[in-house]
């Protein structure tokens, strides 16, 4: 899940808490990811493979070419964590907190929970 903070989001009232749950579209998400690569296993000729999301109603295809040797095990791994990383990523957070003298910076851990309602599509 992707956070995002804003201070511009809170205006004038201070008090004001805004949460914003975001799941993106399926039709916008690939269902499957083809990747381009050189062999190292078959004297580094070029290949390619793919990799499927075999559940939702998705149908974009994500091409992908990778500059690197590799067999083809290994650029099966990369190819299905990289559908999946795309497939993790579509739901996002965004939410205000409060200006305060301690600035918040990348790597700051915020707990929190959603109760009641659904993520929101674009």
């Amino acid at each position: 899940m992707t956070a995002t903070a804003s201070r511009s989001c809170c205006g004038a009232e201070p008090r004001v808490t805004f949460v914003r749950l975001a799941r993106a579209q399926e039709s916008e998400l690939p269902h499957e990811l083809s990747l381009a690569f050189s062999d190292s296993d078959s004297d580094y000729e070029p290949a390619s493979l793919l990799s499927r999301h075999l559940q939702g109603s998705s149908q974009r295809d994500a091409q992908s070419e990778a500059a690197m040797m590799m067999n083809r095990a290994e650029a099966q791994r990369r190819a299905e964590t990289a559908l999946q990383d795309l497939w993790v990523a579509r739901e996002s957070v965004e939410f205000c907190v409060r200006p305060n003298p301690v600035a918040h910076t990348n790597g700051v851990v915020i707990n929190g929970s959603a109760t009641g309602g659904t993520p929101s599509g674009p």
